[in-house]
């Protein structure tokens, strides 16, 4: 599945011109759903499995824009996070990940394709680089 943004991850690229301005913050989802662009962060119960860090990991800033002129896509990536299984035998099914801004406001939303992801072997690790793509629709 493809990103979705909401509300206000749209304001921020508007306010941003063009592109996220400001961290990043990716925090994995353990309920069954589908996002949708009218979410709120009540929407999304965030991962617990052991070694998961509560709160996500910073992706920082989106940055390296790549222009496609064949495709007429525009495409910009932050950096890449991991998720990894530690100690402690708790186990989540994961669905996808949300993105939230440094005061916790929600800005997009992916669920995984292959959802769920079971995340209950020690080692087990979820490598996630939160991307957003522009397309245009002329040319």
């Amino acid at each position: 599945m493809s990103v979705v943004f909401m509300k206000d991850g749209i304001q921020k690229i508007i306010d941003g011109g063009g592109g996220l301005v400001g961290p990043i913050i990716v925090r994995l989802f353990q309920n069954n759903f589908t996002p949708t662009k009218g979410d709120t962060i009540a929407a999304y119960v965030e991962a617990t499995f052991s070694g998961y860090v509560a709160g996500g990991n910073n992706a920082g800033p989106m940055g390296g824009d790549v222009w496609d002129a064949a495709l007429f896509v525009w495409t910009q990536q932050a950096a890449q996070v991991t998720f990894t299984v530690g100690a402690g035998g708790v186990p989540n099914m994961i669905y996808g990940a949300y993105w939230v801004d440094s005061g916790g406001k929600l800005l997009a939303a992916e669920r995984f394709a292959g959802a769920p992801i079971n995340m209950n072997t020690v080692g087990f690790a979820i490598t996630y680089t939160p991307t957003q793509t522009a397309e245009s629709k002329f040319g």
